[in-house]
C-alpha cells in the first residue's frame, strides 16, 4: 500500500486503460487484415479457374475452402488454410499447388497423374504478404494517432 492518496486507484485505472488501447489496436489489427484476405480468395478461386481442367475446376471450386485463424499473443498470427473435400476424402490441394493432379480415368481405376500449371495458392499467398503488411503498418500507425490524440 502505497502512502500517497488515491495510489491504488490509479494503478486500477492505469491496468484498464492499458487493456482498452490494447484491445483497441488488436481490433483495428484485425479488420486490415479482412479486405486483403478477401482479395485473397477471390485470387484463388481465378487462379482455380485459369489453372485447372475446365472439368476439374468446378467440381474442385466448389469444394474449395479457405480457413483464416487469427491469434493473437504477444502479436498477431494470422494463419490461411485451404481444403477440400471430395465424395470421400480430403482432396491432395497440396499436389494441386505443386503442379499434380491425380484422378481416375472416367471415375474407375486406375489412377492418372496429370500436370497443370503450378503453385495455384502459392502466388496468391505472395502477393498478400505485401498487402497484408502494409495494411498492418496502416492500422498500427492509425492506432497511434488515436492513441496519442486521446491523451
Amino acid at each position: 500500500m502505497s502512502g500517497v492518496a488515491g495510489a491504488d486507484r490509479l494503478r486500477k485505472d492505469a491496468v484498464v486503460f492499458r487493456d482498452l488501447l490494447v484491445k483497441k489496436i488488436n481490433d483495428q489489427v484485425e479488420e486490415s487484415v479482412d479486405s486483403p484476405v478477401a482479395k485473397f480468395r477471390g485470387a484463388v478461386d481465378a487462379a482455380i479457374g485459369a489453372k485447372f481442367p475446365t472439368g476439374y475446376s468446378g467440381t474442385f471450386d466448389s469444394a474449395w475452402n479457405i480457413l483464416v485463424t487469427k491469434a493473437r499473443g504477444a502479436g498477431l498470427r494470422i494463419r490461411l488454410r485451404g481444403t477440400a473435400h471430395g465424395r470421400s476424402k480430403i482432396r491432395d490441394s497440396a499436389a494441386l499447388n505443386r503442379g499434380v493432379l491425380r484422378h481416375k480415368t472416367w471415375g474407375r481405376l486406375p489412377w492418372h497423374s496429370q500436370a497443370i500449371p503450378p503453385r495455384f495458392w502459392d502466388e496468391p499467398a505472395d502477393e498478400l504478404v505485401d498487402e497484408v503488411r502494409n495494411s498492418l503498418e496502416e492500422a498500427v500507425a492509425k492506432a497511434a494517432k488515436e492513441i496519442e490524440a486521446s491523451l
